[in-house]
């Protein structure tokens, strides 16, 4: 198949990005320090947080609460589990969104609120639907990809349950 048009169903700032990250040595680049390489799509790639917008809810007892992110970061508690949403515009077109669901597990997160914490994420999945294309991934205490720290501002504060 040919890269240029994008068929498929991916729209043209997609295909345009899929077409630069070839061109990129990503495992150079996130392959050292002590984070893990991630490719969720080729558009994160790209996201310097700049454009970004966040929604954060904290899980407790199968229901999300609505918190407020702190302007430079997040601060979370390792005793939580919580869901980020954070939303950009990944390209050429800026009246294209792409969402990116994060569900973030403390380390000592209670087992119902983790085992919670992915239903939870469909139920916010269902309010973005038909809005921009989506993303969803699920990030454990200590093991945060480079994207979702720029999902968080930049800054990730974890403090102690």
């Amino acid at each position: 198949r040919s890269g240029g048009g994008g068929g498929g169903g991916k729209d043209r700032s997609t295909a345009l990005l899929e077409e630069r990250a070839r061109l990129i040595d990503i495992e150079g680049i996130e392959g050292k320090g002590p984070l893990r390489r991630e490719l969720i799509t080729p558009a994160v790639k790209f996201d310097d947080g700049s454009s970004g917008e966040r929604r954060l809810w904290r899980v407790v007892g199968g229901k999300l609460h609505q918190e407020t992110p702190t302007q430079g970061g997040l601060v979370v508690s390792s005793g939580g589990c919580y869901l980020l949403c954070y939303s950009f515009c990944p390209g050429v077109d800026a009246t294209q969104r792409r969402y990116v669901l994060y569900v973030w597990q403390g380390s000592c997160a209670s087992r119902q609120d983790i085992a919670s914490g992915p239903l939870c994420l469909n139920e916010v999945s269902a309010t973005v639907k038909g809005q921009g294309m989506q993303d969803k991934a699920v990030i454990q205490d200590g093991k945060e990809t480079r994207h979702f720290l720029i999902a968080c501002g930049g800054v990730l504060v974890v403090t102690s349950a």
